[in-house]
């Protein structure tokens, strides 16, 4: 079997408030917003001081409904450990006086052994988990201290 690669044209972008504004952790998903993000997606937490990145600090993560994920990290259930995990970290970040902020993977153009995956391929989970994998990767070699555990 001849495997050729990945090709995987992105870019991040910020998840945004119903004012047009970057969300920052903690604040809700507000229903409009909430309607918008109700889809798969991958997904990075920017802490930062000044601007969004300058903390060389992410977390990535997949999820199947990025709105219902965000809900979940900001109101954990007892036995949600990784939400449980996430959120006291996130609010860690915050009481030193960073910001978090929110970002989702936008796919351009995903290849795989030269055949183009279609549009809505993050509904795939393993498809997900591999962009997610990819994303961890990148971020490590440039030099981003990864908070995924």
């Amino acid at each position: 079997m001849k495997h050729e690669g990945l090709e995987l044209e992105y870019e991040w972008t910020s998840v945004l408030r119903d004012d047009g504004a970057p969300y920052r952790f903690p604040s809700p998903l507000t229903q409009g917003k909430a309607g918008l993000y109700a889809g798969p997606a991958v997904y990075r937490w920017l802490p930062f001081v000044n601007t969004p990145g300058d903390t060389q600090r992410v977390y990535i993560g997949e999820a199947a409904n990025l709105a219902r994920r965000v809900y979940h990290y900001l109101n954990p259930g007892p036995t949600q450990q990784t939400n449980i995990r996430i959120r006291a970290l996130m609010d860690a970040v915050v009481m030193q006086g960073m910001q978090v902020q929110l970002d989702a993977l936008r796919i351009g153009r995903l290849t795989i052994n030269a055949e183009q995956v279609p549009p809505n391929a993050l509904a795939d989970r393993e498809l997900r988990r591999l962009v997610e994998n990819w994303m961890l990767l990148v971020h490590r070699r440039e030099g981003f201290e990864v908070l995924n555990a």
